[in-house]
């Protein structure tokens, strides 16, 4: 009685902090479940009044007990079900419900997505290379998840992340080599695996481990096939673009595909200079209102005037553009190396000196864009990069970069009304800019979006309200010493794209009350 008494509470607690906005259900799954590894969470299920906790800990206990009922690894059937299990935990979880929710959504589905590739094949050397590289980023996600919602949640943890990485990275070498060396490095990864995420995901990823362990070492000739797999279907055998050579996709936008590859000639050399390959792909809204030809021709204007932009710290270097390239024409970019601002805000690692240098730098790229007549559109923490060398923000990943404002284009918590709007034609896309990056500043001051829905439908609805994000603004503007930051951030998301100030303005605005922000604490509270 006193255990169901205790969990009741604690239910309830964790509903009226959903409810509040002070944490989300990803916070109290990874929490919850990493804190009490051995329990079932069925007064959990039967207590809270919020259907999404309910849905998501039933699938957790579904994947719990198919975790445990899979202790024999040669038992193909109890594996298959626990990668069942794990694609379907990630089914459960909202989508788009907000960023960090929709991370570790992703990260889930991504892992059972490799899960079902890795299981697939009939020995080690079939392991395809990729599959393993996706799984380390992808618990190197979840785990920073754990930790960033132990932080929200006030219960002691440690970064584990480098760790976990760095046992990670040497699995592959192991593979190769066998034997000892193997059986070494699986039981390093998974002491690393349990130390940074919930029992129960890191036994299934320990399920997984353990059935690859026992299969054969013989190449069955798959490897390539599979790698292949991964890759838009244009791109070439030989993975050749112009005078470059592909690697793995980046992303990919309503415009276009960005890869990751390298120049053809130095594929073989330790050190190649990795780029970013931006190229057009006529599907989608695109198709709908433009004919192939108009696309590409729009593409090659659009890439052109990216390349005559004047060099920025704080934007990507665009390195060069082949116009002649075949099947499509590329536009190469510098591939920036450092952690993306949303990974910094999870970790909670700021300052908020730190914090106001990142929003200079970031509305100081669009600053340089829009001076050029370019959008980017698809402003969001994700798509800032902090340069390893340098710790600037470098605004990346130009795949819906334009002079057009596109029906969709830009990501559901930062793209203004008139992104969501059919008629975009005569709509100038730099205001949308602008409203992406006032939510994006507001995130970093305050380590909390802006825009907020239950839904991704109510999400929408909110950019087309009279005032974006009002009830947010106004819980904060109670605070009189964040008044000018508030007003600042609410002409920058006003709903009339014409009532907005510029990105020179915006900017000169935040520089204005800089001053008065550095002497408060970070994150700032409503």
């Amino acid at each position: 009685p006193l255990r169901r008494a205790v969990w009741a509470a604690l239910t309830r607690a964790g509903d009226a902090l959903l409810r509040d906005g002070h944490a989300e259900i990803t916070d109290l799954l990874l929490v919850w479940t990493t804190v009490f590894p051995e329990d079932d969470f069925a007064i959990v299920r039967e207590a809270s009044m919020v259907p999404d906790v309910e849905t998501v800990f039933e699938a957790f206990a579904r994947l719990q007990e198919a975790t445990w009922s899979a202790s024999d690894p040669d038992d193909d059937d109890a594996l298959r079900t626990v990668v069942e299990r794990f694609g379907e935990l990630a089914d459960a979880l909202p989508p788009e419900q907000s960023p960090r929710v929709e991370s570790v959504r992703l990260a889930l589905a991504r892992l059972g997505n490799q899960f079902v590739r890795v299981t697939a094949v009939a020995s080690q050397a079939a392991v395809p290379a990729d599959a393993l590289d996706a799984i380390a980023t992808e618990l190197g996600t979840l785990a920073r998840r754990v930790y960033g919602a132990s932080r929200r949640l006030g219960v002691d943890a440690s970064d584990r992340g480098d760790e976990l990485d760095l046992a990670l990275r040497a699995l592959p070498g192991a593979l190769r080599r066998g034997g000892g060396d193997l059986d070494e490095a699986i039981a390093i990864l998974i002491d690393a695996v349990r130390q940074s995420l919930p029992a129960t995901i890191a036994g299934a990823f320990e399920r997984v481990l353990l059935w690859l362990a026992r299969r054969p070492s013989m190449n069955v000739g798959s490897m390539q096939i599979m790698r292949e797999m991964l890759l838009p279907s244009w791109v070439p055998l030989s993975r050749l673009l112009g005078s470059f050579y592909v690697l793995r996709p980046i992303g990919r936008g309503a415009g276009g595909s960005v890869l990751l590859g390298v120049r053809s000639d130095e594929r073989t050399r330790a050190d190649r200079e990795l780029v970013a390959l931006k190229v057009p792909d006529y599907s989608g809204a695109a198709a709908r209102s433009l004919s192939e030809e108009e696309f590409e021709t729009l593409f090659r204007e659009e890439a052109g005037a990216l390349l005559a932009l004047p060099s920025s710290d704080n934007l990507a270097r665009f390195i060069t553009f082949d116009a002649g390239a075949r099947p499509k024409p590329v536009l190469a970019m510098e591939y920036v190396r450092g952690t993306n601002l949303e990974q910094t805000l999870e970790t909670g690692a700021l300052a908020m000196p730190r914090a106001l240098a990142i929003v200079d730098d970031l509305l100081a790229g669009i600053e340089v864009m829009h001076r050029a007549q370019i959008a980017h559109l698809d402003v969001k923490p994700a798509n800032v990069v902090l340069r390893a060398s340098t710790s600037r923000a470098v605004l990346v990943d130009f795949g819906l970069a334009g002079r057009r404002l596109r029906t969709g284009c830009g990501s559901p918590h930062y793209a203004a009304a008139e992104v969501w709007s059919e008629k975009t034609s005569d709509v100038a896309p730099f205001a949308a800019d602008v409203y992406a990056a006032a939510c994006v500043a507001f995130e970093v001051l305050t380590g909390t979006v802006l825009i907020r829905g239950e839904t991704l439908q109510r999400l929408i609805d909110t950019h087309f309200s009279a005032q974006p994000g009002a009830d947010v603004l106004a819980s904060y503007a109670r605070d009189p010493r964040l008044a000018q930051f508030i007003e600042l951030v609410r002409a920058g998301v006003a709903r009339d794209p014409m009532r907005r100030p510029t990105a020179s303005h915006l900017r000169a605005g935040f520089a204005s009350i800089g001053h008065h922000l550095r002497s408060l604490s970070w994150p700032l509270a409503s």
